[in-house]
């Protein structure tokens, strides 16, 4: 299973190749908290938002529409002396688990970088999925691709969670939080086979 974002013809034919389902989705992004609100209350379906500020993050975690919240550890400009500023930390996790909203982890963001960024990506990503155990928040593991070149097959996927510290990526798991969250995914978002 592979989360896109935007539709394209290739992807239609990769989807194929790969033999693996595909769910095309809109992501949300504002810099502007009511902006942001507006495109959130506007969505029918599945609300996947792009991580902003923190302030936004802890806005957006607070918002019961939001389904998943995505790239939390990109665009964190500094780290600390003894610990990386990855974008989410205990209070951003109790309020994920307690309004049911999953962390996303993003492959293309990785795929897109190289050298010390890509390492320091990965090991936000870490530190991430160890608090998002540790606080019993959903994790869902996509590439959310932008263009064709960037899908990856569901097995790239796993291999890709279990870098990141994911034991058991389940995507069977993943469906179910997607079709219990909603009646029904999101207007313009459908399976792809």
């Amino acid at each position: 299973m592979d989360f896109v974002l935007k539709e394209d013809e290739k992807i239609k034919e990769f989807a194929k190749k790969l033999n693996s389902e595909i769910y095309i989705v809109n992501l949300i992004k504002s810099e502007d908290i009511r902006s942001l609100r507006r495109k959130i209350d506007s969505e029918k379906g599945l609300v996947v938002v792009g991580a902003g500020s923190d302030e936004i993050n802890k806005n957006l975690l607070e918002n019961k529409k939001v389904d998943i919240l995505l790239s939390l550890e990109r665009n964190r400009e500094r780290d600390f002396m003894k610990s990386r500023d990855s974008g989410l930390n205990q209070t951003l996790c109790k309020l994920a688990s307690k309004n049911k909203i999953a962390v996303g982890f993003n492959f293309s963001d990785v795929f897109n970088t190289n050298g010390i960024e890509r390492s320091n990506l990965l090991g936000k990503m870490m530190q991430n999925v160890r608090l998002c155990k540790k606080y019993k928040v959903k994790i869902i593991v996509g590439s959310f691709a932008s263009k064709w070149q960037e899908l990856r097959s569901e097995r790239d996927l796993i291999a890709f969670g279990r870098e990141i510290g994911i034991e058991k990526v389940n995507n069977k798991d993943v469906i179910s939080f997607l079709e219990n969250k909603k009646d029904y995914i999101a207007e313009g978002v459908r399976i792809v086979k």
